[in-house]
């Protein structure tokens, strides 16, 4: 081999071992005894304002039991914001696959360690617990802020003071006299413009609005034509508004399984209804995404369900209802057919 193929060999090593060291650890395996356990995290640079996605996963036999993870780091550098309930499902062999996610954002920049719990397990109710610990993943956290040095910052202007001379004509006595001439004319124009105005509608309360729209669907349903999603689809978006106006929940934009989720926190909507518009939801589920056969009793029972639902929820109080802040005429109404 050349001097000069030598040359850019080593050149080409260089750069593949930066780009190496540049991407970080993102990955580390652990085996023991037939388990395996695995750590994941989605990036090894993020910035200030970002977030990082950390995985936990372990594979071993029928048997495996994972204890829970209370905190996943203890770092003061790094706050978890959220994390997903622990899923476990079958794997190849008849063995169980166990996993579980965390969202974890910065509090530092620059190279951060990421430290990360041990994880206990045990093969079954007879073993005995073990664990295994994890490397910090060095982190790479940027900030658009360079520098915050305070002597950086500008001394602040002094006072600039008028030039002093000689006094101009006394003009204010005009000038308050055309202003206030100018004020009383704007007030006699408001006064007969709102007099001339006709009085607002009031708003429509959002129950009577929700029972409108599901009275244009009172024809249930016909499998044969094909519109049993659609029809559920419809019905689902009227309560969903519903929501949104009687009890300032962001039900439109959230999907069932976060809006249920988020029923189980903090709930506006009483306790006795919530498994009625729980029911409710997994059925229109049902019929939207996994194509569900309906016939046409069960179509009209899905509606009926939802009108149960409005009314009872429609005369008990709320901390905070939506619809002052404006009506679904204001909002805009869900678009439905004339016919079903």
């Amino acid at each position: 081999m050349t001097s000069i193929a030598k040359a850019w060999l080593a050149v080409a090593v260089g750069v593949t071992a930066a780009a190496l060291v540049f991407a970080g650890e993102t990955e580390q395996v652990q085996k023991r005894s037939g388990i395996v356990a695995r750590l994941q995290v989605d990036r090894s640079e993020v910035a200030l304002s970002g977030e990082i996605v950390v995985t936990i996963s372990v594979e071993g036999p029928a048997s495996l039991e994972i204890a829970s993870i209370p905190a996943v780091t203890t770092s003061p550098a790094w706050r978890a914001r959220r994390a997903s309930p622990p899923a476990t499902r079958p794997a190849d062999g008849g063995r169980l696959h166990w996993q579980q996610t965390f969202i974890l954002e910065p509090l530092q920049v620059k190279e951060v360690p990421l430290p990360i719990a041990r994880i206990r397990f045990r093969s079954g109710p007879d073993a005995e617990w073990q664990e295994m610990a994890w490397k910090p993943f060095p982190i790479q956290v940027t900030t658009e802020i360079m520098s915050a040095d305070l002597s950086e910052l500008r001394d602040p202007s002094g006072v600039e003071h008028l030039p002093t001379g000689s006094a101009g004509p006394r003009l204010w006595p005009w000038l308050l006299t055309a202003g206030s001439v100018v004020l009383g004319g704007l007030a006699l124009a408001g006064w007969w413009y709102f007099r001339r105005r006709p009085a607002a509608a009031q708003p429509t309360p959002p129950h009577e609005w929700a029972l409108r729209e599901l009275a244009r669907l009172e024809d249930p349903c016909q499998p044969a034509n094909g519109d049993v999603e659609r029809y559920h689809a419809l019905i689902s978006d009227v309560v969903r508004r519903y929501l949104e106006l009687r009890f300032a929940v962001r039900a439109p934009e959230q999907t069932t399984h976060e809006f249920l989720e988020s029923l189980q926190r903090s709930s506006p909507v009483p306790p006795t209804e919530q498994e009625l518009l729980k029911e409710l939801f997994q059925r229109c589920d049902l019929a939207k995404f996994a194509r569900a056969s309906f016939t046409t009793d069960e179509c009209q029972a899905v509606r009926q369900m939802a009108v149960s639902f409005i009314r009872e929820t429609s005369e008990k109080p709320v901390r905070s209802p939506a619809f002052r802040r404006g009506s679904p005429a204001e909002a805009g109404t869900t678009n439905l057919p004339d016919e079903t």
